[in-house]
């Protein structure tokens, strides 16, 4: 299956002839054609997320694809010289398959803005992906129904459109508390995080791939200088403990995340906007290069 997919048969196609040193391969899908390409020695495999859980709340998913990305993982993961993900606990799981992975978190690089003073109404914001299975409503009938004073901004790119039709419909039926903006370009995009006081991810663990999250969104925040809610995923909740930055809600219900507005305080914000930015130099891409720079240079070039 993998060998006669129209991509493989045209990447292979592009790179005939191509004097390969060493092979940064993007994903598990890129693996088996950069082993193709080069020996083992030369590939480095960067494993962004956990591809066996991907979609695992899918039954289908799990029966069809599963096994097909597991094979993947399994067969080829293990080849390269080395490899990356973006968390501790992706890494943990790949090791159970016999991938054994360093980690380089999705953080930019650092940013030089300031902590703003805090607004009244405190502004929350959300920005990301619109996947269904993030449940974004959660967090938006959380801040309506809210006793802090607070209001939330969500930003989302329309890989679902008619999922943001829903939530934009849901945004009316809240009131002025609740706002949906049109997304911003990625180059503009912490610049506008900037503006607000809250950055609120609560990621409910509704497939493995989110349970064991630590996306890139997290460290946006932290650029941004702002204080963050997360849900009680471990790999982000580890960080907003260890570094002071923000509120983990109790779980991943409307209930939950209400809890977790309810308790915020301007005084608090401004602390934990703070907190942000003593750590945005330490969760900043500086930080993750060494990794980097050991897992290239452990790559042999093969002669020509």
């Amino acid at each position: 299956m993998f060998w006669t997919d129209p991509l493989t048969r045209a990447t292979l196609r592009a790179a005939r002839g191509s004097k390969v040193g060493r092979i940064l391969a993007n994903d598990i899908y890129t693996v088996p054609l950069a082993l193709r390409l080069a020996p083992a020695s030369a590939v480095h495999a960067d494993l962004h997320e956990y591809y066996p859980g991907l979609h695992d709340d899918n039954p289908v998913w799990r029966r069809l694809r599963m096994p097909y990305l597991t094979w993947l993982v399994e067969k080829y993961g293990p080849r390269p010289t080395s490899a990356t993900t973006v968390g501790d606990e992706i890494a943990e799981r790949y090791r159970t398959h016999g991938v054994d992975c360093d980690v380089v978190i999705n953080a930019p690089e650092r940013q030089a803005y300031s902590p703003r003073a805090v607004s009244a109404p405190i502004r929350v914001v959300h920005a990301g992906a619109a996947l269904p299975t993030r449940r974004i409503e959660n967090m938006m009938r959380a801040a309506a129904e809210s006793r802090a004073d607070v209001e939330l901004s969500v930003l989302l790119t329309p890989n679902h459109p008619s999922y943001v039709a829903e939530l934009e419909a849901l945004a009316r039926e809240l009131g002025p508390r609740v706002r949906m903006l049109p997304p911003v370009p990625h180059d503009e995009l912490l610049a506008t995080l900037n503006t607000f006081d809250v950055g609120i991810h609560v990621l409910p663990a509704t497939v493995t791939n989110q349970a064991l999250a630590l996306p890139n969104k997290f460290f946006d925040f932290v650029q941004a200088r702002l204080a963050i809610i997360v849900g009680p995923t471990p790999g982000m909740s580890h960080l907003i403990e260890e570094h002071g930055l923000g509120a983990v809600t109790s779980g991943f219900e409307i209930d939950d995340i209400r809890s977790a507005l309810d308790e915020i305080t301007s005084t608090q914000v401004a602390e934990w906007k703070a907190a942000s930015d003593v750590a945005s130099t330490v969760l900043s891409a500086a930080t993750q290069l060494p990794t980097w720079e050991a897992a290239v240079d452990s790559l042999s070039v093969p002669p020509h």
